[in-house]
């Protein structure tokens, strides 16, 4: 992947990240894979660095945000639950009390935990980045 077709990815990706502002989004909406997201990440930042030397930081850190948010985009119809999840906690309609009500609010903090601070991801692109950066 040359470094123009890495840099329209990232964007296209960006632009439908800005635009499904939600803890859960549809996957559907991604201009391409996921897994071509990621290497498309990864030839923009090196292209990046290869020009300029290193990433000025609030780029560095809407890139690791951008590329640690990827895991956010799951199936239609799960976002739509994960979602619905969401709405219901915001407007106290759920319980903790009950055993259902306390499965889904489980399982919506399970996901938002794991896609918001994805640690793994951001590691990822971090490490990459600093690699690039000490050749």
């Amino acid at each position: 992947m040359d470094k123009i077709e890495a840099e329209k990815i990232v964007n296209e990706y960006g632009g439908v990240l800005a635009s499904e502002a939600k803890a859960a989004r549809r996957k559907s909406l991604l201009p391409c894979s996921k897994g071509k997201i990621k290497f498309a990440f990864y030839a923009y930042v090196k292209s990046l660095i290869d020009h300029f030397g290193s990433i000025e930081p609030n780029l560095k850190n809407a890139l690791v945000q951008g590329y640690a948010a990827i895991d956010s985009f799951i199936d239609d119809k799960e976002a739509k639950e994960m979602n619905t999840l969401g709405k219901k906690l915001q407007n106290n309609e759920l319980d903790n009390k009950v055993p259902e009500d306390k499965k889904m609010i489980n399982k919506y903090f399970a996901f938002v935990n794991a896609t918001t601070f994805n640690t793994k991801a951001r590691s990822e692109i971090e490490e990459f980045i600093i690699e690039c950066m000490e050749k």
